[in-house]
C-alpha cells in the first residue's frame, strides 16, 4: 500500500546558543539539519547534534557540524531510493546504516585534523575533540526510523495519544555520562527502531529532537513530556507559524531559566495532525463571513494599541515561551560560525506579552563552579 500525495510532512527546527555560552562568550556547540519532503512525497529527515564541549572536546562544535551532515547524506542516500518503504530497516541493517554513518564521520575528522597538522594515525586520540552525539529521524511512507547515539530525546506521538519517548534511554550510565561518536565502538552503543506510523492509537504524526539541553531544563521527564504535547497541541490547533516563528525566543528562554546549555530542537510533523475534529486546520483561522468594515477596523485598532502597551508598559515581563520571534532555520551549522570565536553579548532579552499557555516548570539554572562549567559535558565513557 502507498500513501497519497496528501500524504505531506513538514520539517523545521532551530538551534540556540545556551545562556552560560553567551556569558562567557563561547560558541555554540549544537547542530541541527533536515532533509525537506518534496513532489508530494513524505519523505524526509531531522537530525540533531551536541557536541561535548569541555577542554577535553575543543572541536566538537566541528564534531556536531559533521554528524549532522555525515547523517544527512545517509538518510537521504535511504530516502531516495527505490525501496517501497525505506525506513522499514531491519535490526541488522539499522546496525549497518549506523556503522556507515560513524565510519563517514571519522573520516570527516580525520581530513579536519590531518589540514591541522594532526597526526590521523593515531586515530583513538584525534577522535577525542571532536566528540559529539547523535540524535536522527526519518519518514517514508509507513515506518519512522530513529537512531540515536549518545543523550538525547525524541519523542513521538500522534492526534490521539501524547508523544511519548521513541527509544529507551541508555542504560548504566551515571550523573551526565554519555556515549559518544568518538568512541572507536560508538556503533555498538547505537540505539534505533523502525516505527510503524499506524498503531492502536492511531496515525504518528508527531517527532520532535531536541539535545539534551532542553530535558536538563526541566525538573524531570513529566514537565519535559508536557513541553512535547503543548507543542503537539500548537501544531494540531492551527498554529504551525506561531510554533516556527517563536521557536528561537523559546529556547533563549529556557536556556536562560533552565540548563543553560546549548539547545537544538526540531519537529516532524504530518499533515494528519493538522487538523481539528476533521477538518482542516487552516479553518480555525477562517475570517467571520461579511464582518462590518468599520466593526472590523475599530477591532483591529484596539488590538494594536493593546499589543503597543503590552509590549511597552507590560511591568511584570513574564517568561513568554511561545512568542514570535525570528524565523527558525534549518541550516547545517552551529549558531555560531566555526572559523570565527563568538562576540561577547547579553542573553536576549524575550518579549514582554503573556504566553499563550503556562509553561512546564524549569530547574534553576547551575551555579558554575571552578572544577566545571554547567554546560560542559563529562568525557565520554569508557576507554577512547
Amino acid at each position: 500500500m502507498t500513501r497519497s500525495t496528501a500524504d505531506i510532512w513538514e520539517v523545521w527546527g532551530a538551534t540556540t546558543r545556551g545562556a552560560s555560552h553567551v556569558r562567557k562568550g563561547m560558541r555554540n556547540q549544537d547542530a541541527i539539519g533536515l532533509l525537506p519532503a518534496s513532489h508530494g512525497s513524505p519523505r524526509c529527515a531531522l537530525v540533531v547534534s551536541d557536541g561535548h564541549g569541555g577542554k577535553a572536546h575543543p572541536l566538537s562544535h566541528l564534531g556536531s557540524r559533521f554528524a549532522v551532515e555525515c547523517t544527512l547524506a545517509a538518510l537521504g542516500d535511504l530516502l531516495e531510493s527505490e525501496a517501497d518503504d525505506p525506513c522499514n530497516l531491519s535490526e541488522d541493517q539499522r546496525a549497518e546504516l549506523v556503522v556507515r554513518i560513524h565510519q563517514h564521520w571519522i573520516g570527516r575528522v580525520t581530513a579536519h585534523a590531518n589540514s591541522q597538522g594532526i597526526d590521523p594515525d593515531l586515530l583513538d586520540e584525534v577522535l577525542v575533540p571532536y566528540g559529539a552525539t547523535l540524535v536522527a529521524a526519518a519518514i517514508s511512507e509507513r515506518h519512522i526510523l530513529v537512531l540515536q547515539i549518545g543523550d538525547g530525546d525524541i519523542l513521538i506521538g500522534g492526534s490521539a495519544h501524547a508523544p511519548v519517548k521513541a527509544l529507551a534511554d541508555d542504560a548504566g550510565l551515571f550523573g551526565e555520562e554519555t556515549y559518544s561518536l568518538c568512541r572507536l565502538d560508538a556503533p555498538s552503543s547505537a540505539r534505533s527502531a523502525s516505527l510503524p506510523r499506524s498503531g492502536p492509537d492511531g496515525e504518528q504524526n508527531f517527532v520532535m529532537l531536541s539535545t539534551d539541553g532542553l530535558a536538563k531544563s526541566f525538573a524531570g521527564d513529566a514537565e519535559f513530556l508536557a513541553t512535547g504535547r503543548h507543542y503537539r497541541d500548537m501544531i494540531s490547533n492551527g498554529s504551525l507559524a506561531s510554533v516556527a516563528d517563536g521557536l528561537g525566543a523559546w529556547l533563549a528562554g529556557v536556556t536562560a531559566q533552565g540548563s543553560g546549555d546549548d539547545i537544538a530542537l526540531g519537529f516532524l510533523v504530518g499533515s494528519g495532525l493538522r487538523a481539528t475534529n476533521g477538518a482542516p486546520a487552516t479553518a480555525v483561522h477562517a475570517a467571520p463571513a461579511r464582518a462590518p468594515l468599520l466593526l472590523s477596523m475599530g477591532w483591529g485598532v484596539a488590538a494594536l494599541l493593546l499589543v503597543l502597551v503590552l509590549a511597552l508598559g507590560n511591568p511584570w515581563q513574564p517568561w513568554t515561551p511561545f512568542a514570535p520571534a525570528q524565523p527558525a532555520t534549518g541550516v547545517v551549522q552551529p549558531a555560531d560560525p566555526p572559523d570565527k570565536a563568538p562576540v561577547m553579548e547579553q542573553a536576549p532579552e524575550l518579549p514582554a506579552t503573556p504566553p499563550a499557555a503556562e509553561p512546564p516548570t524549569t530547574t534553576a539554572p547551575p551555579e558554575p563552579t571552578e572544577q566545571k562549567a554547567p554546560d560542559s559535558k563529562p568525557e565520554e565513557i569508557g576507554n577512547v
